[in-house]
């Protein structure tokens, strides 16, 4: 359903990690997002980690925050 008290916290850091299309979201459910969470993030896969990579060591890891415009989301 489409209620009025169900609303999004948009944050495109996660979208980056997931490997979706954080702007193809915006554009299909900008009358829902509510707030924006700024947090950034990078997903850097070779050939030994990928999206799965998670217990290796933070920076051995294909997808990780970072600061605000160390990443690939493109504010």
């Amino acid at each position: 359903d489409d209620h009025p008290r169900a609303n999004i916290l948009f944050d495109p850091s996660h979208f980056v990690l997931q490997q979706l299309d954080y702007l193809a979201f915006i554009d299909r459910y900008h009358p829902r997002i509510k707030a924006f969470h700024v947090k950034d993030a990078e997903f850097r896969p070779d050939a030994r980690t990928g999206v799965y990579g998670g217990y290796q060591g933070w920076q051995d890891r294909a997808g990780r925050f970072r600061s605000l415009g160390d990443g690939q989301v493109d504010f």
